[in-house]
């Protein structure tokens, strides 16, 4: 878990998806980014990220105020099978969860915008 509170979200608990309003309260949005160097795949309900030599994903940045909230977070990714990663952004460690690598047959999504996939998707 990110010591500061910081993460990277680019799936479910973005603004507008069904996890954020379970959390909503314990998190200040602070801004979109566009992260380069990743690829989106789509596991139907939920998507992941994996490192890539291309590609961009578009994440939201929140600051988790609640230590429950982001243990919370921290387990329920890590149970789904993502593995907890930090990277740097505007000189911020900020915490982001991953894939080693996309899985045989799993959709990826190009835009890199999990939010516009399922506006787009209808889900």
């Amino acid at each position: 878990m990110n010591k500061n509170g910081r993460y990277a979200f680019y799936g479910t608990l973005r603004h507008g998806i069904e996890y954020h309003s379970i959390y909503t309260k314990g998190m200040d949005f602070l801004q979109s980014v566009l992260l380069r160097g990743y690829r989106l795949y789509s596991l139907g309900d939920y998507p992941y990220a994996v490192r890539s030599d291309s590609g961009c994903i578009v994440a939201d940045l929140y600051k988790v105020n609640d230590p429950e909230i982001s243990l919370s977070i921290h387990l329920m990714e890590l149970e789904a099978g993502y593995y907890y990663d930090e990277i740097i952004i505007d000189s911020l460690s900020f915490g982001i969860y991953l894939f080693e690598s996309p899985s045989p047959g799993d959709e990826e999504i190009r835009s890199g915008d999990w939010v516009r996939y399922v506006a787009e998707n209808g889900f």
